[in-house]
């Protein structure tokens, strides 16, 4: 695995989406740069086209959750 451990209460993987999600802006950035770190250093390469950064919510393409920045309705979702 690419990301390794760490991340798994920050991040969502399906196929070849990535979500980073965080309770304050200031770890978001934190697991950003880890995240982008991380896959700069197996060598994948990201279109900036295709990303959004920074996001207070987003709506996934591959599934039917909806990512939020509040970690309490996040958890909420991710329990259904």
């Amino acid at each position: 695995m690419v990301l390794g451990d760490g991340l798994e209460d920050n991040v969502v993987t399906y196929v070849d989406d990535v979500v980073v999600h965080s309770v304050c802006f200031e770890d978001h950035l934190r697991h950003l740069n880890t995240v982008l770190g991380k896959l700069t250093t197996a060598g994948f390469t990201i279109n900036a086209n295709k990303c959004s950064f920074c996001k207070p919510q987003i709506r996934m393409r591959s599934c039917e959750h909806v990512m939020l920045s509040d970690l309490k309705r996040m958890l909420k979702i991710l329990e259904t």
